[in-house]
């Protein structure tokens, strides 16, 4: 309930509708300020409501669906699309590049989007696309073929979707008989057999297997609850039924198979047990009384089978429905015979609801709490909360996207994050780190092809009306660097680009520098001449490296040592390398001709400026107006229009060298026999430019020395 700023009598009741009073309480509206439909515009399902205390026709609601702003008392509302606070249970990932994230949100349905984009403007909301409705839990994609997957929803609910059309269809299993009523959990529990493509688990209070897609499915478990009757009610009292789905009680919350045996899988329940079955579900052991300090019927939320040894597993358990806020995180070494809480004592706060081992450095760890996200760099002896901008937050869901060495997390009430340096976390997990300056292992780097990428909808932004999620950073590496000591303010690192011949194609510099991670970044190109004029930006990159293995040397405080980078081309596109080699070679070509012209034009140019100074001294200079001329026979620039009206139809080298290197900047076909005319003509036009600057300087050899002086 929430109570008028300025009217005692005007109550709000903030429920699944939003209804008013104006007697105080002794009734209410039968027509709802917003409707369960939704018709206002407004996502239904309230839990918090904000009223200004100067103007009570100014407040704010909170739900399910985000925030909704009204000025009026409820007349007309505004949706922000600006703030990211979407309530995520499960989350997933595809293999495609740029790789999707996947998630499950409360009462919005399910649903997936990029993380990260090869566009400018971030990552928008638009990107995602809606793929199963209902309350969104575990959602999969097929790793093979991510236009399909599954989805899961409230009451048992299991689909199989199509991204493409966006069709989807329910596979929910039957049943054993007509008899029996199957118990799902409101976040039912789900997963994909780690060995075969089209094999997948569902719990009920039975572990049910399909190994057709869902097409059909065999019950492979007994019932793995406590089966209470008195927890099975529909009715448990209180002022309203309880008749969602989410009263559901005495069913599986987590199905983990192994990746490492395929006959090993764990299940685990909302009322504290645990199994394993060693043979693929033909016997099912019970392990909760060996995990020692387990609180009797408390959530067993998720278990992590190791990625490193098939006897450890970790079960994340959280007891908060009973007033206790302890984390808990059991982890077991000999296949469940013994457990410990290995958050016992240690510095992690709010109670326990995720957790995820790395599956290339074993003591690479990250937890999730009630509190925000946590790492442990040796194995789960130590944790540190993890900061950097990620908020203290219900974290809910850990996924590494394996193939680009990211961690994807997911909260209740702050979206989606994406960590995507796991490279470099696990360097320094395992010590890797030599004094003052570390190099530091990369992903593969994508040469992104294109010029002014931008997103659907508004050319430049969404101008602050619509969310922009960060984005990574694309046509550049980041190449990371550990720094061991304290860097002071005019510090900084020195790294050199070399190709796999040793060739040195590019020299950066990076100050502001701070102690521990570092990144230099390079735009993936060697360094080229430019035109005189020429508009450079951050943006602004010298020509295109191929394909290959680069070396970056960086230096620090006389310090060197060396990263590797492997440059692949752009999976969009199947362009036969051949061709990139040719286009390579004609950029190279006409990169020598923009050093000829620039070097004769600039040095002409420095003479002007002398020659003008000496006449504004009233010494008359013969040579101004003959360099004038000279110069714009390379370069035309009316200098008698308006301001802005600097274009000129003239042909001179600097306008058939700025053709040329607009038409070679992006390139998916074969240069042609014409594009090598061109590039020979603008040769001739450079070449006899250079002469005419060659016979002006030696003409005026003399009269041109003096001005040097």
């Amino acid at each position: 309930m929430a109570v008028d700023s300025a009217d005692p009598d005007r109550l709000y009741n903030i429920y699944q509708p939003l209804s008013v009073s104006y007697d105080g309480g002794l009734s209410f509206d039968e027509t709802p300020m917003i409707p369960a439909d939704e018709t206002k515009g407004i996502h239904a399902d309230f839990h918090a409501m904000w009223i200004d205390e100067n103007d009570p026709k100014h407040f704010i609601i909170g739900g399910d669906g985000g925030l909704g702003i009204t000025y009026d008392h409820g007349h007309s509302w505004y949706f922000p699309e600006t703030i990211p606070v979407a309530q995520f249970y499960q989350i997933a990932v595809d293999h495609e590049r740029p790789f999707n994230v996947y998630g499950g949100m409360q009462d919005n349905g399910n649903w997936s989007g990029p993380a990260y984009t090869w566009k400018r403007g971030g990552i928008r909301t638009l990107y995602w696309q809606y793929l199963v409705g209902g309350d969104g839990f575990y959602i999969a994609p097929d790793l093979e073929n991510p236009r399909f997957g599954y989805g899961t929803s409230q009451n048992g609910d299991l689909y199989r979707y199509d991204k493409l059309t966006g069709y989807y269809q329910s596979i929910q299993p039957p049943a054993p008989d007509m008899s029996a009523k199957l118990r799902f959990n409101w976040n039912a529990a789900f997963a994909k057999d780690p060995f075969n493509a089209d094999a997948l688990y569902y719990g009920s209070q039975y572990v049910h297997k399909s190994e057709d897609r869902g097409a059909s499915w065999t019950i492979i478990s007994p019932d793995l609850s406590t089966n209470n009757p008195e927890q099975q009610q529909r009715d448990y009292g209180g002022l309203t039924l309880d008749l969602s789905g989410a009263e559901n009680y005495n069913s599986l919350l987590a199905i983990a198979p192994s990746r490492l045996d395929k006959q090993l899988i764990w299940a685990a329940t909302d009322d504290g047990q645990l199994h394993l079955t060693r043979d693929g579900g033909k016997r099912w052991k019970n392990l909760t009384s060996a995990i020692k300090g387990l609180p009797l019927g408390a959530w067993i939320a998720r278990v992590h089978p190791s990625a490193h040894e098939a006897s450890t597993a970790w079960a994340v358990v959280n007891n908060y429905r009973k007033g206790d806020y302890a984390p808990y995180l059991f982890k077991t070494t000999d296949y469940g015979k013994t457990w410990q809480n290995v958050l016992v004592g240690k510095t992690v706060t709010g109670y326990t609801l995720s957790f995820i081992q790395d599956p290339v450095v074993a003591d690479l760890q990250f937890l999730g709490t009630e509190h925000g996200l946590y790492i442990s760099r040796d194995g789960g002896t130590h944790w540190v909360a993890f900061k950097n901008g990620f908020p203290s937050v219900s974290t809910r869901d850990l996924v590494i996207q394996e193939p680009e060495s990211a961690l994807v997390v997911g909260t209740f009430g702050r979206a989606i994050w994406v960590l995507d340096d796991l490279q470099s976390l696990r360097a320094i997990a395992k010590g890797e780190l030599a004094e003052p300056i570390a190099a530091l292992p990369m992903n593969e780097v994508v040469q992104v092809k294109g010029l002014f990428i931008n997103p659907p909808g508004n050319i430049w932004t969404g101008f602050h009306t619509t969310f922009e999620g960060e984005n990574r950073a694309f046509q550049r590496a980041e190449i990371p660097v550990f720094i061991s000591d304290v860097p002071t303010e005019g510090d900084s690192i020195s790294v050199r680009i070399k190709d796999d011949s040793g060739r040195e194609i590019q020299h950066l510099v990076t100050k502001g520098l701070k102690p521990g991670l570092n990144y230099v970044h390079w735009k993936l190109d060697e360094q080229m001449h430019r035109l005189p004029g020429a508009w450079v930006s951050d943006e602004s990159r010298g020509i295109a490296v191929l394909a290959g293995e680069y070396t970056a040397e960086s230096t620090y405080k006389g310090s060197t040592v060396s990263s590797s980078i492997s440059v692949i081309d752009d999976p969009r596109f199947a362009i036969d390398p051949s061709i990139e080699a040719a286009l390579y070679q004609y950029q190279k070509r006409l990169d020598s001709l923009v050093r000829n012209f620039s070097d004769a034009y600039n040095g002409l140019a420095t003479l002007e400026a002398a020659a003008k100074k000496q006449a504004a001294e009233n010494q008359s200079s013969s040579l101004q107006d003959e360099l004038a001329q000279l110069l714009l026979a390379g370069r035309d620039r009316p200098v008698d229009r308006q301001v802005g009206a600097w274009q000129s139809d003239k042909i001179t080298p600097h306008s058939l060298l700025s053709d040329l290197l607009k038409l070679s900047r992006a390139r998916t076909m074969p240069l042609s026999d014409q594009e090598y005319e061109r590039l020979d003509s603008a040769k001739a036009q450079v070449e006899k430019y250079v002469e005419k600057v060659a016979e002006f300087k030696i003409r005026h050899k003399n009269v041109l020395e003096a001005l040097a002086l």
